[in-house]
């Protein structure tokens, strides 16, 4: 008769005994507790289990998110383009802004001084026809796939060659007025990008030549609109922006709008100048010397939204634009910082390492001195302070191959800069007349 040998239990004593055979027991309660000790690996390897499942899980869940519209583009294109259409013929403030036009347009525009603020009860609409871009893009889009972003992004190199806006030969595939669209596909964002503009037309040629095909990359329906400001006055770059939004959305039926700084230069392709989801700050770091060591400036991260921003129309009109009281340097960005807030949109922004933008040599504008007093209140002034009370009227608009040109008169009544100053603050200064 053969002998029964149990090998499992057997196995599982000599794997017990390895283990724990250079250990001496001292007593008879280790010598129990040592026979625990397998439970407790087990309990520990459940644990290790556990929380590898649940990293596992996490980092899935957080790739499907990150890359939801390329897993399921159809679901993440189809409305937008509606949505975008909508928004685009909606009014989202109350009052409706005050603007003067001319009666028809072709490359050049200009207007008349005129002798009283009586609006006619609609506003002249014009369309630019050597533009050639609404209907005949549309239909030519219809039938292409939706263009998709080329990998990998990296850095970008800065030309610094100041190059003339007007030259047809520089970036052909961009058409007169600076709109640009591809043509082997269809683009899912329509952005307006609007630069204000003062006394830099050096570096107005290196932004136009730089920032085509950083955005031609990317694959984007697009439109630059450059706004100067009219006078030598102190500059008012919140009228400005609100001025230039309302007459890009009379060019086109844009998704989104990115305010631009001209100074500005993206360093790195992966920050995209698409539409977003929330208002984005696109730029996190600057990459200046100058403006450290000379000022010694550096971007908070709570509170401030300026340089390049990337809003949809509906956010834009919804926080009622920017504010038409900062004259002179500084403020009007944080304010439209608590003007999203206090219209229920919160901020996303670039990492440092993303956001990197390369700043062209310049001179600042005079500081504004009453910016924080202004700031202080700037969310319980919002629905009254903004795009729908802003009043302009544009002098002249040039289609330029690289851009479209507008001068603009932002003062239209010659209003007393002090005298609104002093309205919102407690401080008195000297009487300055904005048109001296």
């Amino acid at each position: 008769m053969k002998a029964y040998v149990p090998v499992r239990k057997l196995v599982k004593a000599v794997s017990t005994h390895r283990g724990a055979k250079w250990e001496r027991r001292n007593s008879l309660h280790e010598c129990l507790d040592s026979s625990k000790e397998p439970r407790r690996r087990k309990d520990v390897r459940r644990k290790w289990k556990a929380w590898i499942t649940m990293l596992l899980f996490t980092s899935g869940v957080y790739y499907i998110y990150t890359h939801r519209a390329d897993l399921f583009p159809d679901l993440f294109e189809r409305d937008l383009p509606v949505i975008a259409e909508v928004v685009a013929n909606t009014e989202a403030y109350t009052k409706a802004a005050k603007v003067l036009r001319p009666s028809n347009a072709v490359d050049t525009i200009e207007s008349y001084d005129p002798k009283t603020l009586e609006y006619p009860d609609e506003a002249i609409k014009y369309k630019n026809e050597s533009l050639g871009f609404e209907a005949e893009a549309r239909t030519e889009a219809q039938n292409l796939p939706t263009c998709r972003l080329k990998e990998p992004l990296g850095k970008v190199h800065i030309n610094k060659t100041s190059v003339n806006y007007t030259d047809e030969n520089i970036h052909p595939q961009v058409k007169k007025g600076g709109y640009y669209r591809p043509l082997d596909c269809k683009p899912k964002h329509r952005v307006g990008i609007i630069v204000p503009y003062r006394n830099r037309l050096h570096n107005l040629g290196i932004f136009l030549y730089n920032i085509h095909p950083f955005l031609m990359n990317q694959k984007l329906e697009y439109q630059i609109f450059v706004i100067e400001q009219q006078d030598k006055g102190l500059f008012n770059k919140g009228r400005l922006l609100n001025a230039g939004f309302q007459e890009m959305m009379k060019f086109n039926s844009f998704h989104c709008v990115i305010f631009h700084d001209l100074d500005l230069l993206p360093l790195n392709a992966s920050i995209l100048y698409t539409c977003p989801m929330l208002p984005r700050h696109l730029c996190a770091k600057v990459d200046d010397t100058v403006l450290r060591r000379e000022y010694n400036m550096t971007f908070k991260f709570k509170s401030i939204f300026g340089g390049v921003v990337a809003m949809t129309v509906e956010q834009f009109q919804r926080a009622n634009g920017y504010s038409n009281l900062y004259f002179g340097w500084g403020g009007e960005d944080n304010d439209m910082f608590w003007r999203l807030r206090a219209a229920g949109y919160p901020i996303v922004r670039y990492s440092k390492k993303v956001g990197v933008y390369e700043v062209l040599p310049h001179d600042r504008e005079p500081e504004n001195l009453f910016r924080f007093h202004l700031l202080s209140r700037a969310m319980e002034r919002y629905k009254t302070d903004g795009l729908g009370d802003s009043e302009y009227y544009v002098i002249t608009t040039k289609f330029y191959h690289l851009c479209t040109y507008m001068l603009v008169d932002i003062n239209p009544r010659g209003d007393n800069i002090t005298e609104i100053n002093n309205k919102w603050a407690n401080t008195s200064v000297n009487t300055v007349n904005y048109k001296q």
